[in-house]
């Protein structure tokens, strides 16, 4: 049976690429900046094999960041299960199993297990095509042993248990392997996918969040609070980090208790992040002192070496700080996407509310990507979030902004010093790390310090005078810095606080949207003697600070009296229905004398008017569907999931014109079962209802008239423009053998898309008796989908493509895809059953294709877009001999004092158009200045930053990579030795020159051997990195070895002219089994290549 596979297409620039492949750290980036012209550096392709919670497995290519195909394979069992597959703007997917749609409409299960990019982003990629992944999951249930036993009970032997968190309703469940996981599910689910076993209420990722003084502290003014008696002292705050180092003598006596909650047993810090929060919480060091120096730490380690942190461990050191330490703040400085669905949101609100526990969280680094940036768990109501700012109070560019993106509530709530903060350092004294994770300990510090000085008051209270206190930079508005930067000294000397100190994270504060509210906010004066405070509203400012209409905002006094001890209170009106649209804040003031004494955040979301679309699903026999459909702008390209359960679902939206599109399926786990793809669209100005039946769809499929042929898959996909990208549907089930039928509901439109592709090969054909031939065929219709999307072709109508799969020396089983490529449609890949050696005739509807291939699931090799017309029968190669490295683009460049290896594909084919990553490969890469080795690192992967020292110098970068497979008894071995000069350059980035050469040897079989005494051809094409500078090459010197390297003799080469390849003779000896070839050049620039392909062909011996 094949393999469903969806295809996403690559489009980010190369300036992201450049940015991708720095690595950054938790704090701030740890390269050099992206150069202004980055150089367009070679796309490393990463397969990783990312688990679903259903046990199916999902293979995608990535490069760099971008996501260029995803396979999907459901697991065993589960063959005939459809998936449903959406994608809006570039690059995002998820993938749907038909199972699961009712559990996510009824919101039992995370988005975010299905959420492709989710899972990469939080590390549950497992390297190689087959590899399979392991997903982790928070199960919740009711609170307490009783309710956690139950619900490890429901899962059995199925998964291994992890840590069960009773107080909080969740346990953690162990990741294991997708055939375990097809079984827990099927445990959870009661084996249909409606419902949850075992007291189960939810689902949840188990995400893995990202970690992320001496003038800093007398900038916030902890000094003066020090002077006044408050040093931190009696109050503990909890750290949740990468632990901490209990040598350090800056920590000496201040940690009183930790714990490590990722199943070790010490708390040792192994990142070095967590020992530089703690010690800005509460050093002692006399020059680096922290900010509450006699505060008590408890220390819990929740994120490791790499500076990852389960979502899980995060929630077990939550639970553990606030219930069995008692800690009065907890200190995060850590998080990840802004995701309103992470479970620590709705554990910090609820544990805020019941303990009075304070949370403060690093508002996250991802300023410079613009505004809607701030990340959770800090966008939780209840938690203090932290962005960052210079030592002049200027915001870091690299500080997250809100608007918080599901509602424009304001985030971050203030702002700390957070650039070149210098604090204990791992091992011993001290460094300088930038970043919010930097200022978020300056308030927790400052936090510690208010409760000192107030022991009754709540994390609440104290939350609100620090953020009433803040000093604000009056040319950013409260989206970009909250209040202001903290200030220790004025919150503890704090008598009179405002509250809501940030309104926009109340309940209900953007009820009414498009009509004025009114919202109280309340003075309470804990002083002695009665207060009048002169109140203002200050301008309102957009996101990006741009000045708005001051009408928006307004308060029905200008003075309001606090008497000692009591309270008062003021109304504030905002009126959303004026122009202009779109969130804005303000600050409410509220001052004696002309000084400050409180700062109040206001926001008002002015949105166009807005109505509430019902959608109403029905099933083929005209029972209610239950499912997940999805609105998408058209203008805009917003999304709005709507939850369908018995046949309805609503939802809320802005006046626009809007695509729905849902998968709805029918009669599921019986023999009739169906899928279908249902299309509308609808354009609301009033209150609407909208019609998804499936008794309106039609039949989707095609016949080739082969009664040999059996379809393997059939899609329907739809592309409709949404915003500046587009919006893509994709329906796909496993064709005939599955028993499963797809339909398709009619959709005129002249802006839409549609597709049906199938993909047919041999009846009975599998694994062990590949079919000899294949016929992808395709249609596409650019006016919507047609009342009849099926149709017929007959092989004269066809291309024949004759693929030729060439075995590296030994037989293998492996596969192979095809799909259609064009600019607008999700391409797909059905995996097909092939041998190496074989040829297989495929008839293919002519036009552009991308074809691939895949050796015993560690090999993979792809082509670019090829064209096939219908006038001849075409060859396609893949593993022709020589299969070795290749130069395609830029694999290295170098930033200032960084050289960033941005990888190349070592196991090319002989022409090096076709691939070549290989999971089954070991590899080392060394690079050396003036004979002293800079650093080593794997070959196989992901890119590499290296710092480099500063100035010229005479580099050699050696790579030896080596495969000992059954598949490959070609090319062993890998071997590239490059030498070049490189100096510091201006930061615009320089094009290290390195070389290749393509070895194409013709004549050989289909396992790669030419006959023993007959001359072989050999080409030999030279490689250089594109956007190098210029320089000439040389000749190539050829040696070539019978006995595998032992001994060696240089053969004669005819120079290339006018662009062509160099060229030799090999005559291959009797009783030899292979030929080893190694190559050198030297360019006019003094760069050199050095390149060895161990067993690069073999060698058949006369029959004689």
């Amino acid at each position: 049976m094949g393999v469903l596979s969806v295809q996403v297409r690559c489009i980010a620039a190369a300036a992201g690429l450049v940015a991708a492949l720095i690595p950054v750290s938790a704090a701030h980036a740890a390269g050099p900046d992206a150069p202004s012209a980055a150089p367009r550096a070679a796309t490393t392709v990463t397969t990783l094999s990312v688990p679903l919670p259903t046990g199916d497995s999902v293979t995608v290519e990535r490069a760099g960041d971008d996501l260029r195909s995803a396979t999907v394979t459901p697991a065993a069992g589960r063959e005939g299960v459809s998936f449903t597959t959406a994608s809006v703007g570039d690059g995002d997917l998820s993938v749907v199993p038909e199972d699961a749609e009712p559990l996510l409409a009824a919101g039992r299960l995370d988005p975010r297990l299905f959420d492709i990019g989710a899972l990469l982003d939080a590390g549950y990629g497992v390297k190689g095509a087959t590899a399979r992944g392991a997903l982790g999951v928070i199960v919740q249930h009711g609170r307490g042993t009783t309710a956690a036993s139950r619900a490890r009970d429901a899962v059995g032997g199925a998964a291994r248990p992890g840590r069960a968190i009773a107080r909080l309703g969740l346990t953690a469940l162990g990741p294991d392997d997708g055939a375990d996981a097809a079984t827990t599910w099927k445990r959870l689910t009661k084996g249909a996918g409606r419902s949850l076993a075992g007291g189960v209420t939810k689902l949840w990722l188990d995400g893995r969040l990202r970690v992320a003084l001496d003038k800093s502290v007398p900038q916030i003014n902890a000094p003066q609070a020090w002077a006044d008696g408050y040093t931190g002292k009696g109050v503990t705050v909890a750290v949740l980090d990468s632990g901490y180092d209990s040598d350090h003598p800056d920590l000496a006596g201040r940690v009183t208790v930790s714990a490590n909650f990722l199943g070790g047993d010490s708390a040792e810090d192994d990142n070095g992040h967590g020992t530089h929060v703690a010690s800005t919480i509460a050093g002692v060091d006399g020059t680096y002192r922290g900010v509450a120096p006699d505060a008590s730490l408890a220390v819990g380690k929740v994120c490791d070496s790499t500076g990852l942190c389960p979502t899980s461990a995060l929630l077990a050191g939550i639970d553990w700080a606030v219930n069995t330490v008692h800690a009065k703040v907890v200190n995060l400085s850590l998080g990840g996407p802004a995701d309103e669905t992470d479970p620590a949101i709705a554990v910090i609100n609820d544990l805020s509310a019941s303990t009075g526990t304070l949370f403060v969280v690093a508002a996250g680094n991802d300023g410079e990507y613009g505004t809607g940036t701030v990340g959770a768990p800090a966008i939780a109501n209840a938690a203090l979030a932290v962005g960052a700012v210079d030592s002049k109070d200027e915001l870091a560019p690299f500080s997250s902004r809100g608007p918080r993106p599901s509602d424009n509530a304001v985030k971050p709530d203030l702002t700390a010093p957070g650039v070149a903060i210098v604090a204990a350092k791992m091992g011993g004294g001290h460094t300088s790390k930038s970043g919010t994770s930097m200022a978020t300990p300056h308030v927790a510090g400052a936090a510690a310090l208010v409760a000192q000085a107030h022991p009754g008051w709540s994390g609440e209270q104290i939350k609100t005078a620090l953020m009433n206190s803040a000093v604000p930079n009056a040319k950013r508005s409260a989206y970009q810095q909250g209040t202001g930067r903290v200030d220790a000294a004025r919150a503890e000397r704090q008598t009179v606080l405002a509250s809501p100190a940030n309104l926009t994270t109340t309940a209900g504060w953007a009820d009414g949207a498009g009509k004025d509210t009114e919202h109280t906010v309340t003075f309470t004066n804990s002083g002695d003697s009665a207060t009048t405070l002169d109140l203002a509203v200050e301008k309102p400012l957009s996101p990006t600070a741009q000045p708005g209409n001051a009408e928006q905002f307004s308060v029905d006094r200008d003075q309001v009296t606090v008497p000692a001890h009591g309270s008062a209170t003021a109304t504030v009106t905002t009126r959303a229905a004026l122009l202009p649209h779109g969130p804005w804040s303000a600050v409410l003031t509220a001052s004696k004398g002309g000084q400050p004494v409180t700062r109040t955040v206001l926001a008002v979301d002015s949105v166009v008017p807005s109505h509430r679309v019902t959608l109403h699903a029905e099933q083929r026999d005209g029972t209610p569907a239950t499912g997940s459909a999805l609105m998408v702008n058209r203008w805009t390209g917003d999304r709005y999931p709507v939850r369908i359960t018995s046949g309805t679902g609503s939802v809320t939206v802005p006046e626009a014109q809007y695509w729905v599109g849902m998968s709805i399926t029918s009669a599921a786990g019986t023999d009739h079962a169906s899928t279908t793809m249902a299309v509308t669209s609808v354009t609301p100005l009033a209150d609407t209802d909208v019609d998804l039946d499936a008794r309106t769809a039609v039949p989707v499929g095609a016949d080739v008239h082969d009664d040999a042929a059996r379809a393997t898959a059939v899609q329907a996909a739809l592309a409709v423009p949404a915003g500046t990208g587009s919006y893509t549907l994709s329906v796909v089930t496993n064709g005939e053998r599955s028993g499963q039928s797809l339909y398709a509901t009619p959709f005129a439109d002249k802006d839409a898309t549609y597709r049906t592709f199938a993909v047919f090969a041999a009846e009975g054909a599998s694994s062990q008796a590949p079919s000899p031939f294949f016929y992808h065929v395709a249609r596409t219709w650019n006016d919507g989908v047609p009342a009849k999307p099926s149709f017929s072709v007959r092989r004269g109508d066809l291309t024949e493509v004759r693929e030729h799969f060439n075995a590296q020396g030994a037989p293998a089983a492996g596969t192979t895809a095809a799909t259609p490529d064009d600019d607008v449609l999700l391409p797909l890949f059905v995996d097909q059953s092939v041998r190496f050696p074989s040829v297989v005739r495929d008839y293919r509807t002519p036009g552009e294709w991308l074809d691939r291939a895949n050796v015993a699931g560690r090999q993979s090799m792809a082509t670019s877009t090829e064209t096939f017309d219908g006038h001849s029968v075409h060859r396609l190669d893949f593993a022709a001999a020589v299969v070795g490295p290749a130069l395609p683009a830029a694999p290295a460049y170098r930033v200032n004092n960084s050289m960033v290896w941005a990888g190349t594909p070592w196991f090319a084919d002989g022409d090096g158009t076709r691939g070549g990553s290989d999971w089954g490969a070991t590899g080392t890469l060394t690079l050396a200045k003036d004979g002293q080795r800079v650093s080593s690192w794997d070959a196989i992967g992901s890119g590499k930053t290296i710092t480099v020292p500063a100035g010229p110098g005479r580099y050699t970068l050696n790579a030896d990579i080596t495969r000992d497979q059954d598949y490959a008894a070609l090319s062993t071995r890998v071997q590239s030795e490059w030498a070049f000069d490189s100096d510091t350059d201006d930061g615009a980035g320089t094009i290290l020159p390195l070389m290749g050469v393509r070895f194409t040897p013709y004549g050989l079989d289909d396992s790669g051997r030419a006959l023993a005494l007959v001359p072989t051809l050999v080409d030999m094409k030279v490689q250089r990195a594109p956007g190098a500078a210029e320089a000439t090459t040389g000749p190539v010197k050829l040696e070539v070895s019978w006995d595998d390297g032992g001994t060696w003799r240089t053969v004669k080469v005819t120079d290339g002219r006018n662009g062509k390849p160099s060229r030799a003779l090999l005559t291959a000896p009797l009783r030899a089994s292979y030929a080893t070839l190694r190559a050198t050049v030297t360019a006019s620039d003094g760069s050199t290549v050095t390149q060895t392909v161990t067993r690069a062909f073999g060698v058949n011996q006369p029959w004689w």
